[in-house]
């Protein structure tokens, strides 16, 4: 054989060989183990316990993929409410505001931590340690109605600002968004405050007092002349941003454009029960230890399981954190 096609098949065969390896050591290092925090609920808000690393299955875009251990995560939280607040809001919602505020802060434990910070009317501040009756007239304030100069910006912009109150990050970190919306009046984007939430770790949960836009549909004409139809789903709003953070949202609608919205007794403790059934939901969820890729990842109940909850719903980031970023709790 020529010696330099000899060469130029050794040479090649040994870039061959380069190139698998670095291949190997990026897949590798693209895959590393998060603890993903996981709520699974029924469709009432309660919470589904005491499950276990069989109760579980997860996978990707290239098949199933392998859960290291499942533990409940419960303790101690730190909870930041945003409180959408002005001139705008009628007696009837900042009422149910009140009231979702304040059972959360009754059925908390004395060693759970609040701050408040209000978003579109004037402002009120209050900082991680505030005192139960600082909270308290706070919340009185937010139900009776605030004087005074409204903020500019929107909720999202708020929820932005909440998020630098929690450095350095703990386990368990909760913001509560209580709002009509949070698709109007912000200056910051979407996307810049989700990734902002995944990147701190903070899980973010909802209690939206206003309409809810599931999308927009409209119908037009074909060129042709034939009726056509479109639908463009409402990815921005309020159950979109914490579903994609790890959390939920609660609806009490009281701005029903038909009639006059009614706080009536049973609406009253419907609102009571799902802020209760939000608050153990910060308090309480799985950590799920995980092999991390970008692929497509899907958690999800165990077949066992899931034939007794076919409605249960298994809740986690659905944006997932950078590897480099370490869990608040983790070693």
């Amino acid at each position: 054989m020529n010696p330099t096609c000899l060469q130029f098949r050794r040479a090649t065969s040994v870039a061959f060989v380069l190139l698998v390896i670095c291949a190997a050591a990026r897949a590798q290092e693209s895959v590393c183990t998060i603890d993903l925090p996981t709520l699974v609920i029924l469709p009432d808000f309660s919470l589904v316990r005491d499950l276990g690393r069989e109760g579980f299955v997860a996978r990707d875009n290239h098949g199933p993929v392998r859960l290291d251990a499942v533990e409940t995560h419960r303790g101690p939280r730190r909870l930041l409410f945003v409180v959408e607040t002005g001139k705008h809001l009628p007696p009837v919602a900042r009422k149910v505001e009140a009231e979702a505020i304040s059972e959360i802060l009754k059925r908390s434990s004395a060693e759970d931590s609040f701050a408040l910070l209000t978003s579109r009317g004037p402002r009120t501040e209050l900082h991680f340690g505030a005192s139960k009756e600082g909270l308290a007239a706070a919340v009185h304030e937010i139900e009776v109605g605030t004087t005074g100069k409204n903020q500019d910006g929107g909720v999202r912009d708020t929820i932005l600002e909440a998020i630098s109150q929690f450095q350095p990050g703990r386990e368990g970190d909760a913001i509560v968004a209580v709002t009509t919306g949070i698709e109007k009046d912000s200056n910051a984007s979407y996307q810049k405050v989700r990734d902002s939430l995944v990147k701190a770790r903070i899980r973010l949960f909802g209690v939206q007092i206003g309409v809810f836009l599931a999308g927009y549909y409209g119908t037009g004409m074909s060129a042709s002349g034939y009726p056509t139809a479109w639908a463009d789903p409402n990815e921005e709003s309020l159950f979109a941003l914490t579903r994609q953070t790890g959390g939920f949202a609660i609806w009490e609608n009281t701005e029903h454009p038909w009639q006059e919205y009614r706080l009536t007794e049973e609406r009253l403790h419907a609102v009571r029960y799902m802020s209760f059934q939000l608050y153990k939901a910060v308090v309480e969820y799985y950590g799920v230890d995980v092999r991390h890729s970008t692929d497509g990842l899907v958690l999800d109940l165990a077949d066992v399981i899931r034939k007794d909850l076919p409605k249960a719903k298994v809740i986690y980031p659905m944006k997932l954190p950078d590897c480099a970023i370490p869990s608040p709790h983790s070693k």
